[in-house]
């Protein structure tokens, strides 16, 4: 004890019955003693789990000895003794005693309960780790689609979006209006003013156009200038109205940088009794070129009876 704890009180007992007497009624707080002896005194008492080792302090040295009437031997014990080699030494000394570093008996439990615990802990942290990267994954692939959807310039939906758009208004039973809304005159206001003006033109456009819509329609800028609408279930007299009223919006387009020259637009527009008829933008765009062809600033409107035949037979 004074070589491994030097600077530790240290009491004697003459015995280890004492020693352990001692330390069961609280006078010692620890105590050195032979682990077989311990073991028997704790065992056998009612306070068995009150002390625990915690250091095997065996030296590993081995002492002569004799019985007290045949001291006279001690000589020829030692003398016999130094003629063992170190490797019988250890063999006898493993025999006698089972030398192993003494834990107290909770360790195992706190080890195996911390293990799980980090283990626990670190399933959560991967959890979690992963939950929140699958949503960023959500959110930057929301984001990229969105930006392969949409026209970076005005905001609305781009030429791909509107047409993925127009094949699902084809899938159902109902009437759909398309219109394809071109700026007349852009190329003169490109090289007048630049492509800086003629894209601030492009946006007012599209403003005047978003304004007058609703969020159950469909608007792309599908080319340059050129700009397209598409909605279904909608009365015909109200898709007549809504071609007129782009017109029109687009003549109060008021600006400084053009020198508040009219910007006007010629309006396509198609009715389609029954969606299903729609192939592609042709009709519109025909209808586009017509309202240019007739002096441009206006809207042509042409409605198209379904092409499906419905035959009743009679019983």
């Amino acid at each position: 004890m004074q070589t491994h704890f030097p600077n530790v009180a240290l009491t004697f007992f003459a015995n280890n019955a004492l020693m352990i007497e001692a330390a069961l009624g609280n006078q010692i707080r620890s105590f050195v003693a032979d682990q077989q002896v311990a073991n028997y005194y704790l065992t056998t008492s009612r306070a068995s789990g009150q002390f625990i080792g915690v250091k095997h302090l065996y030296s590993g040295e081995l002492y002569y000895a004799t019985a007290r009437s045949r001291a006279q031997a001690l000589g020829s014990v030692i003398a016999d003794f130094n003629n063992v080699t170190a490797q019988e030494r250890n063999r006898i000394l493993s025999r006698w005693m089972h030398i192993t570093t003494v834990y107290p008996d909770y360790l195992p439990n706190l080890v195996i309960g911390g293990v799980g615990a980090l283990v626990f802990l670190y399933l959560v942290v991967f959890k979690r780790a992963v939950k929140l990267r699958t949503a960023e994954l959500a959110r930057t692939n929301q984001k990229l689609k969105h930006l392969s959807e949409t026209d970076a310039l005005t905001g609305l939906w781009n030429r791909r979006y509107f047409l993925e758009r127009l094949k699902l208004y084809g899938q159902a039973n109902w009437n759909l209006t398309v219109m394809i809304v071109d700026i007349d005159n852009f190329k003169a206001i490109n090289d007048t003013y630049g492509h800086i003006k003629g894209d601030l033109v492009i946006k007012s456009v599209a403003e005047k156009i978003s304004g007058l819509t609703t969020s159950t329609q469909t608007i792309a800028r599908i080319g340059g200038e050129e700009f397209a609408v598409a909605f279904v279930d909608t009365a015909t007299g109200a898709s007549e109205q809504l071609a007129e009223n782009i017109c029109r919006a687009a003549r109060e387009i008021v600006l400084e940088e053009i020198e508040y020259q009219m910007v006007t637009v010629s309006v396509g527009c198609v009715i389609y009794q029954n969606a299903c008829d729609f192939e592609t933008l042709y009709e519109a765009d025909k209808l586009m070129y017509a309202a240019k062809n007739q002096g441009k600033n206006q809207a042509v409107i042409e409605y198209l009876p379904s092409s499906v035949q419905i035959i009743q037979s009679a019983k």
